[in-house]
């Protein structure tokens, strides 16, 4: 598992869990931040563990094909997504019960909470896919 201590955000400035539209924070059992690790240094919520769905080579690469050809850049990053995923399943998703309820984010367009999403089909899961809740989120920088 790829979680590490980082900077922190001020908690005052951080948005409440309602302007989100999810539970507050610690009514989920695991939080899970799909975003690269440098994103997750930069900042993240309470308790979030960082379960990437592309490492930040992976996330570079996706994002410098994306610019010359689109679908290629999907098949490359759906690959790396798959399997950076199914590496996390076992070792940690697997250690949670059905009652258990999760939230997954990213930012932006929320295909990488989507993709955790779709790979987690448990009633459980619940995940914050609208890219307009990590928005204040990402607006607060470095701590």
């Amino acid at each position: 598992m790829d979680s590490h201590p980082a900077p922190r955000a001020d908690a005052s400035l951080l948005p409440h869990p309602l302007q989100l539209e999810v539970l507050e924070f610690g009514a989920y059992a695991l939080v899970i931040d799909a975003r690269s690790p440098h994103e997750y240094d930069e900042d993240h919520l309470p308790g979030a563990v960082n379960l990437p769905v592309v490492d930040d080579a992976e996330y570079a690469e996706v994002g410098t094909k994306h610019k010359d050809d689109k679908h290629a850049a999907y098949l490359i990053g759906v690959e790396y997504s798959l399997r950076n995923i199914a590496k996390h399943i076992k070792p940690l998703i697997a250690q949670y019960g059905n009652q258990d309820r999760m939230l997954v984010y990213c930012f932006r367009g929320g295909k990488r909470s989507k993709l955790w999403a779709d790979n987690l089909t448990h009633d459980r899961l619940r995940s914050g896919r609208a890219s307009r809740r990590l928005e204040e989120l990402s607006s607060l920088g470095p701590s």
